[in-house]
Formats: C-alpha cells, structure tokens, sequence
C-alpha cells in the first residue's frame, strides 16, 4: 500500500504508520549533518520537492516516553509553549506544526500507540472548511511527525522529521538554517516542557 499523497484525506492505516517509522529510523538514505551531545541532525533529498527532509534524533535520559507523547500531543498546553502557533482548531476527526511569521497550515494529525513506541504525524491537507486567508500564505507540510521510544522508565529516545515548504519569497537556505536552528533547540527543551506539561495537566 502506497504512503500518503499530498492533500489526501483518508483514516490512516497500520502500514502507514509503519512506514513513517521505517522512513524514520532508516540510516541509508541520511546525511549527518549536525551532532552534538544528545542532538543528531540529518538531511536527506526527497522526491517532490526540492527542500530537504530534516531528521533530528534526541535522546532524552529525564523524560518518559508517555509524558513526551502527551506534551507533543495536548493542543491546548501547545498553545502554551509553541509561539509559532496562532490557533488550532479541529476540522473534523476520523474514527479510527513549526509555522513561520505570516503562513498557515492546514494539517491531517495522526496519532498511533504501539506497547512502548508512540507515533505521531501530519501532512497538508485540502479542506473547503478552511480557505486561505488573505493574511496568511498557505504553506506546505510535505510530511513532519514523531516516533517515540521507551528507552526506560523515565527515559527516551524521540526521532523528529518534517519536510515543509513555506511558499514564495523566503529563500531555501534561511529556511535551512532556520529548521535546524528550531529543531535542535526544542528537543533540547523538550525536558522543560514535559515537566512543565505534568504540573500543568
């Protein structure tokens, strides 16, 4: 079964999830591009699109897997921590987001736990509930999700991917350069947060 087209809508399979995590913890296809301490950055080229796919590898010795899943997953404590985010707002729910100054998105999220790993990603969608706005340039996500391991009781390992294209007059290389700098930076908050998030709930 194929993976995701851009702009489709469906419910999410296992194989799907599957092949996220697979795409994910890949080595093949990767170049290192940043290390440091617990941080591993990688790039790699991607059909469909001429920007990057990022890859960032965190290994997180205070955070358990479950309270990560549920910092990365809480909309609402997200709008508490995430300054790039403007509004969430569901549009529908089957059964079964790093934004830039004067873009929008409009993202299908889906979400899987699977014993000790959790999984967590979203693509751009096509949706007459949400019209472009004047205001705002409707940028892409080609593809951004989580997949996070146990690695102990109150430890973990989360592997970060996105692939976003911000749409006309920001140049790739600022938007390069920007990606790692953001990704680097909040799996290195990621504890904070998770802490906070705890009390929070």
């Amino acid at each position: 079964m194929r993976f995701f087209r851009l702009g489709e809508v469906r419910p999410p399979t296992d194989d799907d999830f599957m092949y996220f995590k697979e795409m994910a913890q890949d080595e093949s296809h990767w170049k290192k591009s940043h290390s440091r301490k617990k941080i591993k950055v990688y790039t790699r080229v991607t059909e469909g699109s001429s920007l990057k796919m990022i890859k960032v590898i965190a290994n997180l010795n205070d955070v358990s897997a479950d309270v990560l899943y549920d910092t990365l997953h809480d909309p609402i404590y997200r709008e508490k921590w995430d300054g790039t985010m403007k509004e969430g707002y569901e549009i529908c729910l089957h059964s079964s987001e790093i934004a830039y100054i004067n873009r929008d998105f409009v993202l299908h999220r889906s979400w899987r736990v699977y014993g000790s790993e959790y999984i967590i990603f979203n693509r751009s969608v096509f949706h007459k509930k949400v019209p472009p706005k004047p205001e705002y340039i409707r940028a892409l996500t080609h593809l951004t999700g989580y997949v996070i391991t146990s690695t102990g009781p109150s430890s973990c390992e989360m592997i970060y991917i996105t692939q976003n294209d911000p749409r006309e007059n920001v140049k790739r290389t600022v938007v390069v350069v920007a990606t790692f700098v953001f990704n680097a930076y909040s799996s290195g908050c990621f504890s904070t947060l998770c802490v906070l998030q705890c009390s929070w709930a």
